[in-house]
């Protein structure tokens, strides 16, 4: 029983030492395992440890490089810094000489208008004086041509038997009629003193009716010498452009009682002297009714030619100034987008200066913490990228939009030197047609002064053959001819 035990226990002792020796088996094999997984895990931390002291190494090496490369990026900095400084301060310049330019713009403006202005006064004064000189010369022509009328109507002996009254009736009829007043002749300042303007027969019969009609021939003639006061007076005002009253003074007032021999004649004497006076002063070529000569007119004709030579001389500046203001606008234009660019240089540098100092502080970090910087950095510089693309954006719009302005504002000033210019035009225009008429005018009354000429030659003779028995109808033919001024 002993030895069966001692078997049993050795049998025992046994497979324990079988189920240690599997066990250490096993554990042996996985130990080594683990240390072959050990192994390839130090060869991996190995080439990792070698990629990271290649890589440091290769950062030493470069470091001097970038050192180098920090300074003259440095400099490039400062560089553009100046640029930019010296661009900023070319567009104030710019800016300032733009404002400038505006104002000369806005008083080379204030000026046209104010030329324009002066040669609308000058033309209206030279309108009016050009009004008054034809409407006198129309007034002296029809006085010129009812003398002549009166001259030849006197030299005909078929109408001594004509009345007094018969003669006024018919040359109020002839004055209502519509007469035309061309040029005036000049051989009205040949006018002698053949007109006799002796009173008519005022003096009663013994015939009632001859009686009545006395008294209404001294009533009509008071009333003929008062209308030829009243010519008188309108012509004085005229050449002393004055306002004197018109009226004939209370104190010489002539009434049928107080009608005397002569003042008829007298009467027509003065305002015979007066129209000589006129006609010579045309004559000498001044003007008849204000008493201004030819070199006035000439003198405010060369005062609206020297405005418009202003004008045009305004205008040429005009037009230089707009072109100096656009082309320093371009200069503008090319001077901000060279900042733009200079900027855009300068901050590009600026982050890679930045990185670069980033790169060199953060070499010791971690290969995690370099990824996820790399992936923030990256994530920044997108944001700034759309931020920019907005703001580009943005710009293009602000530039097309002042591009438009500008367009409108020169298709502006094109429209409105356009209209100086037609305006310039319709004014030389009606200068030139001025001219013409004046010359026609001239050219009419030179051949019809020939015309009067001639004829007053040749009724020179008649006249001297005349007798006294003329007088009272050369009177009524002056009765008619005042009256028909006074109309």
């Amino acid at each position: 029983t002993d030895l069966q035990e001692q078997r049993d226990n050795l049998r025992q002792t046994e497979r324990d030492k079988s189920q240690l020796i599997d066990q250490l088996t096993e554990q042996n094999q996985r130990l080594t395992t683990q240390l072959k997984e050990q192994s390839k895990h130090e060869q991996q931390l190995e080439s990792q440890l070698q990629l990271l002291r290649d890589q440091f190494q290769l950062r030493k090496s470069n470091m001097s490089e970038q050192v180098s490369t920090l300074e003259v990026l440095r400099d490039e900095i400062n560089l553009l810094s100046e640029k930019k400084l010296e661009l900023e301060r070319r567009i104030d310049s710019l800016i300032n000489e733009r404002e400038g330019l505006s104002v000369t713009l806005d008083e080379s403006s204030d000026r046209i208008i104010m030329l324009e202005k002066q040669s609308m006064e000058q033309e209206a004064v030279i309108r009016n004086n050009q009004r008054d000189l034809d409407d006198l010369r129309h007034t002296n022509l029809f006085l010129n041509d009812r003398v002549e009328a009166l001259s030849r109507n006197s030299s005909s002996p078929s109408m001594d038997q004509t009345s007094l009254r018969n003669e006024i009736d018919m040359s109020d009829q002839e004055a209502s009629r519509p007469h035309s007043h061309p040029s005036l002749p000049g051989d009205l300042l040949e006018l002698d003193e053949d007109i006799e303007c002796d009173d008519p027969i005022l003096y009663p019969t013994t015939d009632a009716d001859s009686l009545k009609a006395g008294t209404t021939l001294r009533q009509e003639v008071v009333d003929v010498i008062g209308q030829i006061r009243v010519i008188i007076d309108q012509l004085r005002h005229r050449r002393r452009n004055s306002l004197t009253s018109l009226s004939t003074n209370s104190s010489d007032e002539v009434t049928p009682d107080k009608l005397k021999t002569g003042v008829l004649g007298a009467v027509v004497r003065e305002l015979q002297g007066l129209v000589r006076n006129i006609l010579r002063r045309e004559a000498q070529g001044q003007c008849g009714a204000c008493g201004g000569s030819s070199e006035d007119r000439i003198q405010l004709e060369q005062e609206v030619h020297s405005a418009f030579e202003k004008v045009d001389k305004l205008n040429i500046e005009l037009n230089e100034t707009k072109d100096k203001l656009k082309a320093k606008t371009d200069e503008a234009a090319d001077l901000q987008h060279q900042v733009t660019l200079g900027e855009a240089k300068l901050k590009a540098v600026s982050e890679h200066r930045d990185n670069l100092k980033n790169d060199l502080e953060n070499t010791h970090l971690a290969k995690d913490e370099l990824i996820k910087k790399a992936w923030d950095m990256r994530d920044n510089a997108v944001s700034r990228k759309n931020a920019c693309e907005i703001e580009l954006a943005r710009t293009r719009i602000d530039v097309m939009q002042i591009n438009s302005q500008l367009m409108e504002a020169i298709q502006q000033k094109v429209e409105l030197s356009q209209q100086l210019e037609q305006w310039q035009v319709d004014m030389q225009q009606l200068l030139d047609e001025q001219m013409r008429r004046k010359l026609s005018k001239l050219e009419m009354g030179s051949s019809a002064s020939r015309v009067s000429a001639q004829n007053h030659i040749n009724g020179s003779d008649s006249d001297s053959s005349c007798s006294g028995k003329t007088s009272p109808r050369k009177n009524s033919r002056l009765f008619a001819l005042l009256t028909t001024l006074k109309r």
